[in-house]
């Protein structure tokens, strides 16, 4: 299958974006949804984007979750299927990556959405259409001759020598190279955990943590810096900040575990929600190789700013209220 330069040119570099607008009214919730495909034709083994956004203006979507209402066609795979991601209290995000391996007419089956609302007493579901993909094989330009076969030819082996001294010798410097590099590892390890549990006495929690944050927005890091380091460094503000007010060991936990000790010293729903939020992004960005957008960073900056506040804030209540 052939196609001309201008459709070539069309379908590898514009990206098509599918707009699906449905405006619903379930019940006391408005409902708007919207669907953008990078590619509605690929080739074989190339990525297609799908992004799903759910929008109400009127009502706070508390929670969603999703499930193709039938079986996707073999010949459709999904590469990618990131998680639902709550962009702010009225819009959530999902997006999968889809790819072929075989020429065809292919389509993903509708997508059944369930959104809770009212916190999570209300119900509400929600079908997104099936998405249709062409996929073609990639060109072939069969004008150029192709080169004959040529025949096999037996070639004598050369006598075996032992040589059991090179493999000895090839062995051991392997072993050696494996334990400096093991060791390398943990000194650097070892020094990243000490730097990141260091703090100065001389600033209050609340001062070293606006320090920090300052220092990343002064340098435009927000924006500038690689996602991965960015989130550390803004996780590790916040870790150090729970640490010193709280005495909690949020270096030696994981992300779930921080977010379930903070019961214990957050009553706020809506704060938890959003500390639930960064703490994904943060891991999914530091270890699944996600990037996040620039809203995303920006979002999170002024959380952790935020929360760290209201933190502060509750706890000098409490002693007021001791005193």
């Amino acid at each position: 299958m052939f196609r001309s330069n201008f459709s070539y040119k069309m379908y590898t570099f514009i990206i098509i974006i599918l707009s699906l607008t449905t405006l619903l009214n379930a019940q006391d919730i408005d409902i708007f949804q919207r669907v953008e495909i990078s590619k509605d034709t690929i080739y074989i083994g190339e990525l297609a984007n799908i992004k799903i956004i759910i929008n109400s203006q009127n009502t706070q979507i508390d929670s969603i979750s999703s499930k193709f209402i039938k079986k996707t066609p073999k010949q459709l795979y999904i590469s990618i299927d990131h998680p639902w991601i709550k962009t702010n209290n009225h819009t959530w995000e999902k997006r999968y990556s889809i790819t072929a391996f075989d020429s065809g007419n292919f389509f993903l089956p509708q997508l059944n959405i369930k959104l809770w609302y009212k916190n999570k007493q209300k119900l509400t579901n929600l079908i997104i259409d099936s998405i249709g993909f062409n996929v073609v094989p990639m060109p072939i330009d069969t004008s150029k001759a192709y080169k004959p076969i040529k025949n096999i030819y037996d070639i004598s082996q050369p006598p075996l020598k032992s040589k059991w001294w090179l493999w000895l010798i090839i062995s051991i410097s392997a072993i050696i190279l494996i334990l400096i590099i093991i060791l390398i590892y943990r000194n650097n390890k070892i020094r990243k955990e000490q730097k990141s549990l260091y703090y100065n006495p001389e600033l209050t929690p609340i001062e070293e943590a606006m320090q920090a944050l300052k220092q990343l927005k002064e340098n435009n890091s927000i924006a500038q810096m690689n996602a991965k380091e960015y989130y550390t460094i803004l996780t590790d503000t916040l870790r150090r900040f729970i640490l010193r007010i709280y005495n909690i060991k949020t270096f030696e936990m994981l992300s779930s575990e921080i977010f379930l000790e903070m019961h214990k010293y957050c009553n706020s729903t809506e704060w938890l929600a959003k500390l639930q939020q960064f703490l994904n992004t943060s891991d999914l960005t530091k270890f699944a190789k996600y990037t996040p957008t620039l809203e995303e960073r920006y979002r999170d900056y002024e959380f952790c700013n935020q929360f760290i506040n209201y933190l502060w804030e509750q706890e000098q209540l409490k002693k007021e209220q001791y005193e």
